[in-house]
């Protein structure tokens, strides 16, 4: 009885950390400043910058800026943007993302 409480505490824990874990934005471009640390100028220059560079390379590199990480690691959230965003092309790796995280 104490393994199944045990058991049913560590699932209720994982879940709720999964519930608090912030969502994947939405990709907006090749930059995606939803924390607002880029002025507009910026932005715009990064986004051609890296529109270019994919372009010539076929490497293609994201920029996510987000106002906190609510808790989560930032590799784990990093890799979940970067697979939900589908960075890169399959097979290649050739994909990248840069996170921000204000708050962290």
């Amino acid at each position: 009885m104490l393994r199944l409480c045990l058991l049913l505490a560590a699932l209720l824990t994982g879940a709720a950390g999964a519930l608090a874990a912030p969502p994947v934005p939405a990709a907006r471009g090749y930059v995606n400043d939803y924390a607002g640390l880029l002025s507009p100028e910026t932005r715009a220059q990064v986004e051609r910058f890296l529109a270019d560079f994919r372009r010539s390379d076929s490497t293609q590199i994201a920029v996510l800026t987000v106002p906190s990480l609510e808790g989560e690691d930032l590799e784990g959230y990093a890799i979940r943007v970067a697979q939900g965003w589908g960075i890169g092309e399959k097979g290649r790796d050739n994909g990248a993302l840069l996170l921000v995280a204000k708050e962290e």
